[in-house]
């Protein structure tokens, strides 16, 4: 396997720039997620990974080896994309074993290969079927064992689940990470989705606008969010955000939302020269109680009952927050209700820079 560095990447198209001086160290069989909105250049970045398409400036190299003038066929990267690219007219397993193929492989040699690569991959007895034969989760077991097959440096996979339902893409998060393990392999993988990204990584890459937001262990950035863009991208339902201003209490700070609320004091904060803050709660973090004596109120406008949990979307003063729980949450539209929270679990961001705040 291989570890893959980039240092100060640019991509521009005319004056247009797509990735903007991003520099990533990815370690020899981490799985690393890139993540991030459409467009934010993500994909673009991975594609000059494998050499798809040419960089302006900066360096990539493999396990040491710069390969900026390396064509894809010598980096020996395997790609899996989001759109299979099986051959229709090709069966299981003349599709897997077609790069072995390419390289003058002998029909022996192949056999065994596809054999062992089909039986890791549970499409032992689908071999002799032809792609319009297989379900979305077959066909990507299928693009996934032909990349295999090649015994790559590395996994490129660009966005391979989206075309997925939401319970099959479940069942394959959970086998590309138990194969990633057995495989030992280094492994880039881009998504939109940030479940994909919690669930699968080592280490999260947020990107937007071709920047990199934050790196980090998914609870990294989970709890540690170095800006309002990662706190809100990451997490579901979204973080609570809204604006506010940190006071001094008693030798420590107080926090008033602008929407409204009472001086909410913040034990073991102490006051900050950032007196305009944008403050967050994750929805599962705040609590529904009585209105009476509570600093920060809001009206409901809508219960959802999932089953095992309750979202609460409310309306505090012009902002729409949510609170998730456990307990079954018998409210109905417009009834006024406070919330409270543990001040530890507040995220407080610089209303200018909107960074992180830390104490």
């Amino acid at each position: 396997m291989a570890s893959i560095n980039l240092s100060n990447i640019r991509k521009q198209y005319g004056s247009v720039t797509i990735i903007d001086d991003v520099s990533i160290a990815i370690e020899d069989r981490e799985f690393v997620v890139l993540v991030g909105p459409s467009g934010c250049g993500k994909s673009t970045l991975l594609r000059m990974i494998a050499g798809l398409e040419s960089i302006s400036a900066g360096t990539i190299a493999i396990d040491g080896e710069v390969v900026n003038d390396i064509g894809p066929q010598r980096r020996d990267l395997a790609m899996v994309f989001q759109t299979y690219a099986l051959y229709p007219h090709m069966t299981t397993a003349q599709n897997i074993g077609f790069p072995l193929k390419l390289r003058g492989a002998s029909q022996d040699e192949i056999g065994r290969s596809v054999a062992e690569v089909a039986n890791t991959l549970h499409l032992d007895a689908l071999l002799d079927r032809q792609p319009r034969a297989l379900s979305g989760g077959q066909r990507q077991r299928v693009a996934m064992g032909r990349a295999m097959v090649r015994e790559p440096r590395a996994f490129l996979f660009d966005e391979p689940l989206s075309n997925l339902d939401a319970k099959l893409r479940h069942h394959m998060r959970i086998e590309l990470r138990q194969l990633h393990k057995s495989l030992g392999a280094t492994s880039i993988y881009v998504t939109h989705d940030q479940i994909e990204a919690m669930t699968m990584a080592d280490r999260i890459v947020v990107m937007n606008r071709g920047k990199v937001e934050q790196v980090g262990t998914p609870l990294e950035l989970f709890d540690k969010p170095a800006n309002v863009f990662v706190a809100g991208f990451l997490g579901s339902p979204t973080i609570n955000l809204g604006n506010a201003t940190l006071g001094a209490g008693d030798g420590s700070a107080t926090l008033e939302f602008h929407a409204g609320s009472g001086p909410i004091d913040l034990a073991n904060v102490p006051p900050s020269a950032h007196k305009e803050v944008v403050a967050g709660v994750r929805p599962q973090h705040l609590e529904v109680v009585s209105p009476e004596g509570a600093k920060l109120t809001g009206t409901v406008d809508l219960v959802e009952h999932t089953g095992c949990e309750t979202n609460v979307i409310l309306s505090v003063g012009s902002e729409k927050w949510t609170v998730q729980s456990r307990a079954r949450q018998h409210l109905t539209q417009g009834e006024n209700v406070g919330l409270v929270f543990d001040p530890t679990n507040l995220h407080l961001f610089a209303a200018d820079t909107k960074e992180r705040i830390r104490w």
